[in-house]
């Protein structure tokens, strides 16, 4: 049963992340479904082998993922995201695995990004390759075993991707503002202005806009600075994939 509830998860994640990539929101229906299951398998493993450790581990990181979303460094879907994921696994392995894989995306996304909108290109090429090989060690690392303590050659992964990552997100952050029109904004999309026109006020929020702030853009009729966020929810997906990969 653990194993079907895995391959579902697995499932929502890659219909997740697609939405995500796409049009930077998420179903909200699937995204919540996504945490039951996660819930659910959780405490089914529990029921099977308790372990103090994962209970503080899954408390520790939604906890701080929670931080996260109130003081607006990712939207609701990726702290869904990373609060079912983290309930999957708790290993010392798959932590290091996680937050590479999410890093390695992340310099393929934001590189990709900003070749096309030529911005920081050089050295892009070079840059993918490394992110691809780096992948490449990672994933056999974990099936082949082939190193003594794969916790060693992950943590040194985890420096190279810091490092890939760190001058790419500069580059992209510092590009990542435009003005959307009302008709393309989303709920909780980041206001990097607060508005005041027409008697009007609109705050800049850390969760980002609500509803009733789209509708009162909407009413003025104003193009609006937006801050474009990253998607995190693929990095959550990969890593679940290679769990799935694994079981096999």
């Amino acid at each position: 049963m653990l194993q079907y509830i895995l391959y579902a998860i697995a499932l929502i994640l890659v219909i997740l992340s697609y939405q995500d990539i796409k049009s930077r929101a998420v179903n909200d229906i699937l995204a919540y479904i996504l945490l039951s299951l996660a819930i659910i398998y959780f405490i089914l493993n529990q029921i099977s082998s308790f372990s103090l450790y994962s209970i503080i581990v899954v408390a520790l990181i939604v906890l701080l993922s929670i931080f996260s979303y109130l003081q607006g460094y990712w939207a609701l879907g990726d702290l869904i995201g990373i609060s079912s994921v983290i309930m999957i696994d708790q290993s010392p392995l798959f932590l290091i695995l996680l937050f590479n894989l999410i890093a390695l995306f992340l310099v393929f996304y934001v590189s990709i990004y900003n070749f096309v909108n030529k911005i920081k290109q050089q050295n892009i090429f070079r840059l993918l390759i490394l992110d691809l090989l780096l992948g490449i060690i990672l994933f056999i690392t974990i099936k082949v075993n082939f190193l003594i303590i794969p916790e060693i050659s992950l943590t040194i992964a985890t420096l190279i991707s810091i490092i890939l990552l760190w001058d790419q997100i500069e580059a992209y952050q510092q590009n990542a503002y435009y003005y959307a029109d009302p008709k393309e904004l989303l709920i909780g999309d980041w206001l990097v202005e607060p508005i005041e026109k027409d008697n009007i006020k609109i705050p800049v929020r850390k969760q980002g806009l609500t509803k009733e702030d789209i509708e009162k853009i909407k009413n003025l009729g104003i193009k609006v600075k937006i801050k474009r966020g990253v998607p995190l929810l693929p990095g959550f997906m990969l890593s679940t994939l290679v769990l799935v990969l694994l079981s096999i």
